[in-house]
């Protein structure tokens, strides 16, 4: 699991290549980058080709019928599992490095217990 953290006013799309890059380097069996489409930009979609990566970003003025909702949830449960911490659901601290370690903690906090069960 790996985690970026923005000042409020940043638009997800802006870090994209970021995430991407801190998942590859903690996990760099990626098979497939699923995305909604605020990400549907060429440069996300040459970012997955260069690392040999399937893109399945859907395409803005499509249909709904991709079957990203199946592949959307654990997400969406992960950030509900991860804002369960009350120091991430409210943010008082204004050093983003504090953010970023409270929910790195709060990630291995998530995994870990499913790890142990793993060995």
């Amino acid at each position: 699991m790996t985690c970026v953290v923005t000042a409020a006013n940043v638009n997800d799309t802006q870090v994209f290549e970021r995430l991407f890059l801190a998942v590859f380097a903690v996990m760099a069996r990626i098979r497939t980058v699923f995305a909604d489409n605020d990400y549907d930009a060429e440069h996300h979609r040459d970012l997955c080709r260069e690392f040999g990566i399937e893109s399945r970003i859907h395409k803005r003025g499509q249909p709904h019928g991709s079957e990203l909702g199946k592949h959307r949830w654990p997400v969406e449960r992960s950030n509900a599992w991860l804002l369960e911490n009350k120091c991430l659901a409210l943010r008082y601290d204004r050093l983003g490095f504090f953010m970023q370690l409270l929910l790195q903690a709060a990630c291995i906090f998530l995994v870990a217990p499913k790890l142990a069960c793993e060995f």
